[in-house]
C-alpha cells in the first residue's frame, strides 16, 4: 500500500524511476491486492520509458573465503 500512494503522489507530477528483476507479468503477485496492484501499476506504465538491461553483471562475485585458504595452502605445500 506505501508502494501505491508513493506511485499515486507522483503520477503525473514527478518523474520515478523504479528498477527491479520481476517482469512486469510477474509484479502481480508482489502485491497482496491484486487491485491495488494493477492500478499501480497502470500508473507506472502510463507515459513510461521502458528500459530493458541484459548482459553480464559487472558485480564480481566474492570469493569463497575457506576455498581461498585451502588453495593458498595447497600452493604453500606444493
Amino acid at each position: 500500500e506505501d508502494l501505491h500512494d508513493l506511485v499515486a503522489q507522483r503520477y503525473e507530477h514527478a518523474s520515478t524511476i523504479i528498477t527491479s528483476n520481476l517482469d512486469f507479468q510477474e509484479w502481480d503477485r508482489a502485491f497482496e491486492n491484486k487491485l491495488l496492484g494493477s492500478a499501480t501499476i497502470d500508473r507506472l506504465r502510463h507515459d513510461a520509458y521502458l528500459v530493458y538491461l541484459d548482459g553480464p553483471s559487472y558485480r564480481k562475485p566474492k570469493p569463497n573465503q575457506a576455498l581461498k585458504k585451502e588453495v593458498e595452502k595447497s600452493q604453500k605445500s606444493a
